[in-house]
């Protein structure tokens, strides 16, 4: 979309008459003796007002999907949508890309976060400043969709890594339990094997026992008819 850029002849006329009385002031200054140093401001100076006059004459705006494009005289700026922060009216009267009182001011923030203001002017600042609120409202919505899109997906794998932690806590209990049962099973043979030892050797003592009380019995017996005879 090309939007034709609004020009103020006063102002123009203003920074030229301007221009010119400096110009005449150094003119002046350096007609004096050793004064050539003027005439080197004298040149600086014309080639700065040439210049302002080729961008007022050369000058241009266009827009794209996803950038400003503006063309003034020899320069050429291009500011991405991406990189505006802010737009809204002016009465600057900094030149900039601008040549009208009536103008925008233009906030931008690049890669590094610096920050940079652009002056510009074009015939229907009304439309031009809607379209850019228009891009940024799209950028901060879309922003805001990513993030909450990765605010998803970060709660999903949080709540996946805890299904997953949770799944290797209850894992490690069941591993952890198994071998406390198998110590009781073992505690339990152990106790067994021993009650059976324990009852086994009572029953070889209480034999022996018994067998020791039948040889005195059959002593005493064999004793008692011997006697008798």
């Amino acid at each position: 979309m090309h939007f034709s850029i609004k020009r103020d002849f006063i102002l123009i006329f203003l920074f030229n008459a301007l221009y010119v009385f400096v110009l005449l002031a150094l003119a002046l200054l350096a007609l004096m003796p050793d004064a050539w140093f003027f005439w080197v401001i004298f040149a600086i100076v014309f080639g700065i007002m040439v210049i302002y006059d080729t961008s007022v004459i050369f000058a241009s705006c266009d827009l794209d999907d996803d950038k400003i494009t503006f063309k003034t005289g020899i320069f050429k700026y291009e500011i991405p949508f991406s990189q505006i922060a802010r737009v809204e009216k002016s009465k600057n009267l900094y030149s900039s890309l601008a040549h009208s009182i009536d103008r925008l001011r233009i906030l931008t923030y690049d890669e590094n976060g610096k920050q940079k203001v652009y002056y510009i002017a074009v015939n229907d600042n009304d439309k031009l400043m809607d379209i850019i609120n228009l891009k940024i409202n799209s950028k901060n919505e879309n922003e805001k969709a990513e993030a909450n899109k990765n605010n998803n997906s970060n709660e999903a794998k949080t709540s996946e890594a805890n299904e997953v932690k949770a799944v290797e806590e209850s894992t490690s209990e069941i591993t952890t339990q198994e071998p406390k049962q198998e110590e009781v099973k073992e505690e339990k043979k152990t106790r067994t094997s021993n009650s059976k030892k324990a009852s086994t050797t009572t029953k070889k003592s209480t034999t022996t026992k018994k067998s020791s009380t039948t040889k005195k019995t059959k002593s005493t017996t064999s004793k008692k008819t011997t006697k008798a005879n």
